[in-house]
């Protein structure tokens, strides 16, 4: 700790963002990066924290003084047309229709995940660990809690989402017979691990994989495509209701996290250009007549 320094931690952010000065929008990405990095690692240094640590911390911290670099808004750029999106996974992922010449090959698992992520906009993890008792059936809400499998991303993560009952009725095609398979929505031969603390573990890890493989061959370029199905969610239900019901169907801390991703735009807003001439030249040609 005595080695890093204020003036190493600027030494190094001035050079991640001089290498890619000469390209804008890796530029950006720098920025975005380095922004992420220096608030996650203050964080480290926080009074809530400094007040359990024992050992001799160096002054000034770390940290101390270190500005951050513009990175400017995230804005979520919608690459999805859900419609299509989902009438391609109907066909190759549930029924598994690739070419008339091949023999059908359903993949539920992955047909399973994009529903949950584009449907009710769940994260990585929260699908990975969903069991069959936390849909509520009757109430058209699946149930995101910590279990004993794993907890969820914070304490606002903690609550019941509101899925479209048609959605439900397509899980309800897939629920195993009592006291077959394993309690999970999404099978996989591979055992959950609660107690994993090095990485994040996934048990459906496999699945997560071959369905971004399948977005990418979909068009979807998103660096995270599985979470690009959420912000897909999250945009929709933003431009049906209003940033304040997609912040509530996200689950977000506050609604400063929503804004920073979506546009409050129910309806397109715009100058109509076309009807203004269309007007002009009709009045145009009355005052002639």
């Amino acid at each position: 700790l005595d080695k890093l320094t204020p003036d190493k931690v600027n030494e190094w952010k001035v050079g991640e963002l001089k290498a890619a000065s000469k390209n804008p929008l890796l530029l950006k990405r720098a920025s975005i990066t380095v922004r992420s990095i220096l608030l996650s690692s203050k964080a480290l240094f926080s009074p809530k924290i400094r007040r359990h640590l024992i050992l001799r911390l160096p002054s000034p911290l770390p940290f101390e003084g270190v500005t951050l670099p513009e990175a400017g808004k995230s804005r979520y750029k919608s690459e999805i047309e859900p419609a299509v999106i989902l009438t391609a996974a109907k066909r190759e992922l549930a029924d598994g229709i690739r070419a008339e010449d091949q023999p059908a090959i359903p993949r539920p698992e992955l047909f399973k995940i994009l529903l949950l992520a584009l449907g009710a906009g769940m994260r990585r993890d929260e699908i990975d660990k969903l069991q069959w008792k936390n849909i509520q059936w009757s109430k058209n809400t699946i149930r995101v809690e910590t279990t004993e499998h794993g907890s969820t991303k914070s304490a606002d993560s903690e609550a019941d989402v509101d899925v479209d009952p048609g959605l439900l009725d397509i899980l309800k095609t897939y629920l195993p017979m009592p006291g077959q398979r394993s309690p999970f929505v999404i099978e996989s031969t591979v055992a959950p691990r609660p107690e994993s603390t090095r990485n994040h573990h996934y048990r459906c890890n496999r699945s997560f994989k071959e369905l971004v493989a399948w977005l990418r061959s979909k068009g979807l370029t998103a660096r995270n495509a599985l979470h690009a199905l959420r912000k897909e969610f999250g945009s929709q239900i933003c431009a049906q209701a209003g940033i304040y019901a997609a912040s509530v169907a996200l689950r977000h801390s506050s609604i400063n996290l929503t804004r920073e991703y979506y546009i409050d735009k129910k309806q397109p807003a715009f100058l109509a250009i076309g009807k203004l001439m269309q007007e002009g030249g009709e009045a145009k040609k009355g005052a002639a007549a």
